[in-house]
């Protein structure tokens, strides 16, 4: 599970890794390693094995395609949208300000408008 994914998108996401990652280290004030060690403690954990399985071929297939990502890369980048989150929370527990970027910049929700709603008006992701 995952390899065609990592394989077949290869270079699609390894342009958007070098974007995330540069986005997120300028933003937080935190390396990647950070990121990497996050992924590997605080996340893995929780997810379930064949979620961990599709992660892992995805790591596999990029590396087939010579894409020198490996699982806590994967793992790190399919969290993307979450980390400010996180970094705004580990900050405000912590008493320092690093991130600069506001949680709220990076929401991931979405919007439903037209005949996606009961009444054709835009209706958020709060109000569904």
């Amino acid at each position: 599970m995952g390899y065609q994914h990592g394989y077949l998108l290869a270079k699609e996401i390894d342009d958007g890794f070098k974007v995330v990652q540069l986005e997120l280290t300028h933003d937080s004030h935190r390396d990647w390693n950070f990121y990497r060690r996050s992924a590997k403690e605080m996340l893995w954990p929780h997810i379930e094995a064949q979620y961990r399985e599709e992660l892992q071929g995805i790591a596999d297939g990029l590396n087939a395609e010579h894409v020198k990502l490996d699982l806590w890369d994967v793992v790190a980048l399919n969290a993307a949208l979450e980390w400010p989150y996180y970094t705004k929370e580990l900050d405000k527990r912590s008493g320092k300000n690093k991130s600069k970027a506001a949680a709220a910049d990076h929401c991931s929700a979405f919007v439903a408008t037209g005949s996606a709603t009961g009444d054709q008006t835009a209706q958020t992701a709060e109000n569904l």
